[in-house]
């Protein structure tokens, strides 16, 4: 295994190039928002907190009036991170790209449990992924209904597009069927793979540890979905 040692090595390394970037574009949200995740890993909430308001004072000194809102991305971005659902859903809700605008609400939704609301911010396009998530979100709320629909809804989805993602239908379709060699020749990005490994383990009880198990592996992003996700594998693992 790796020591405490390497890993906070590792950590330092990986925040030195955040903020090396960010010095030669203080603007650039792709960069913030690592550097927020890389200090909320560390435990440094002030840190963030003044990551933040830093900048905040970058966009501003670049363009006053913020026209991409790159601002109230990067205190949503926060809010996600700290596990503040319902301040990060008052910030999705003044973001103007409407797709940014409703992807981000949908994520506070299911983190809230809101899933009626949820489902009504479902993208024509490109539903897969949140048809999965309400799968798993009705299926932990015990909706057998509700979860065959979306889980009907995302295998729909996914089977149009092109691999991984069809490879992400195939699995589901096998439910229950589903065999420990499946399991390994899966290959799949960890935001499509963690959610599907957790319905499969709700649909089939003689898999369920390994799936969970690696489930939990996977499901290292700190951003939405993994604290949904972490609860969904806490609650199929009590299922009957």
């Amino acid at each position: 295994g790796i020591s405490d040692a390497e890993i906070r090595g590792k950590m330092e390394t990986l925040l030195a190039e955040a903020r090396q970037k960010l010095q030669e574009h203080p603007a650039n949200l792709v960069w913030h928002r690592r550097l927020l995740q890389l200090l909320l890993l560390r435990g440094d909430a002030a840190g963030a907190r003044q990551a933040h308001e830093a900048f905040g004072r970058a966009v501003r000194a670049e363009s006053p009036d913020d026209p991409q809102q790159l601002a109230v991305y990067s205190l949503a971005s926060l809010h996600t991170l700290e596990g503040r659902a319902a301040e990060g859903l008052a910030q999705a809700r003044l973001l103007k790209d409407k797709s940014a605008s409703h992807l981000a609400q949908f994520a506070a939704q299911i983190e809230l449990g809101n899933l009626v609301e949820a489902e009504k911010l479902v993208p024509e396009k490109d539903a897969g992924h949140p048809a999965l998530l309400l799968h798993v979100a009705w299926l932990v709320r015990g909706d057998a209904a509700k979860a065959n629909g979306w889980r009907e809804k995302a295998i729909q989805a996914y089977a149009q597009g092109p691999e991984p993602a069809r490879s992400i239908a195939r699995q589901l379709e096998k439910g229950e069927k589903i065999e420990a060699k499946d399991i390994e020749d899966f290959q799949a990005p960890p935001i499509g793979k963690v959610p599907t490994l957790i319905a499969l383990a709700a649909a089939c009880p003689a898999q369920r540890e390994p799936l969970l198990a690696l489930a939990e592996k996977l499901n290292y992003d700190t951003y939405f979905p993994q604290r949904f996700l972490q609860r969904a594998i806490a609650a199929v693992r009590k299922m009957k």
